[in-house]
């Protein structure tokens, strides 16, 4: 079962923090919560007919974004949403949806949402603010890496992706990069997940970034300092969906 989980977190959730930046340039979340849903490939549209819905609730709740992103590559039919959390006490008040449609309203949306489903995911990531690069325009097309460390390792990693990551990255160019750590509700707290944001494909036909712009035997002597730690990585393409999100003002989405 514990496998299966695993499975499922990896190929189905992740860090949305694609948007973060452009959203929330004055206001960080501490926490991300995170839901990946799987639906019935022959109920795709109206699955996504509901998830606008929800989308222009949040925005007229006034919340800071809403954000819905597909694999590009792996499970087509997952959908993954993503919103921001400062503190887990905000969750004792009442439902910002509810508070918009009314509470039949909301009943009546997840019950259509439910029936368009096969399984869902709900886990909350820390931000590792310190971590994120944010310059520039933001696009929709991301590189993700889902990274198991080893245990007890955790800090060591995440100091060694302060001390040596980000600044190779930010020489490297990179312009949009997030970091977070799931937890509650991720089956492995051994976990760090990133996004780096990809202008285009054709970027991708160049090799990893960090190999172009700074050499290959730089890149090697670097992740040498964590070789024993990475137990493993995968890599993956993720796309956000504008047109099923809310992105904020400070997106200049309106």
């Amino acid at each position: 079962m514990v496998q299966i989980q695993r499975r499922r977190f990896l190929t189905a959730a992740t860090l949305l923090f694609i948007g973060i930046p452009a959203v929330c340039s004055a206001q960080n979340p501490t926490w991300i919560r995170f839901q990946a849903t799987r639906v019935k490939p022959d109920m795709l549209t109206e699955y996504e007919g509901y998830v606008k819905q929800i989308a222009a609730a949040y925005k007229k709740a006034g919340t800071p974004f809403f954000i819905v992103y597909q694999n590009y590559s792996g499970d087509l039919t997952e959908y993954t949403s993503v919103l921001p959390i400062t503190k887990f006490a905000e969750m004792d008040g009442p439902n910002p949806l509810a508070k918009v449609l009314g509470e039949e309203g909301l009943a009546n949306l997840v019950r259509g949402i439910r029936g368009c489903t096969t399984s869902q995911l709900r886990y909350f990531s820390q931000a590792q603010n310190d971590l994120m690069i944010a310059k520039g325009t933001i696009g929709t097309l991301f590189v993700q890496n889902r990274t198991v460390v080893a245990n007890g390792k955790i800090d060591e990693y995440l100091a060694w992706m302060k001390s040596d990551l980000k600044p190779a990255m930010e020489k490297a160019g990179v312009t949009q990069y997030r970091v977070s750590r799931p937890l509650f509700g991720a089956p492995n707290s051994s976990m760090v997940e990133s996004v780096r944001m990809v202008k285009d494909f054709a970027e991708i036909d160049g090799g990893p970034i960090l190999n172009q712009k700074l050499g290959a035997d730089a890149v090697r002597a670097m992740n040498a300092k964590v070789s024993g730690i990475v137990q493993s990585t995968r890599v993956t393409l993720i796309r956000v969906r504008p047109d099923l999100s809310y992105l904020g003002a400070a997106a200049g989405t309106n």
